[in-house]
């Protein structure tokens, strides 16, 4: 739309959002990579979300993390 969100299964978006996706059947999926995958992205940004495949000296468990203060973080469930 014109204020530069996106909507994906919608026409408009929530005014506090850059992107809104809906749906009452599908899910949204987060990027998945290796852990080696992960520990090379180049200056990861604080909020970036990923989900890893498998485990190295950075990312000790399979799941969901993201980069908090500097530093990844499992956000266990």
């Amino acid at each position: 739309n014109h204020t530069g969100s996106v909507a994906i299964g919608a026409t408009t978006t929530d005014a506090s959002a850059k992107l809104e996706v809906t749906s009452t059947t599908q899910g949204f999926l987060l990027p998945r990579m290796t852990s080696t995958q992960g520990s090379a992205i180049s200056s990861p940004a604080d909020g970036l979300m990923i989900y890893v495949t498998d485990t190295n000296g950075t990312f000790t468990s399979i799941g969901f993390w993201g980069r908090l203060s500097g530093t990844w973080t499992a956000l266990h469930l």
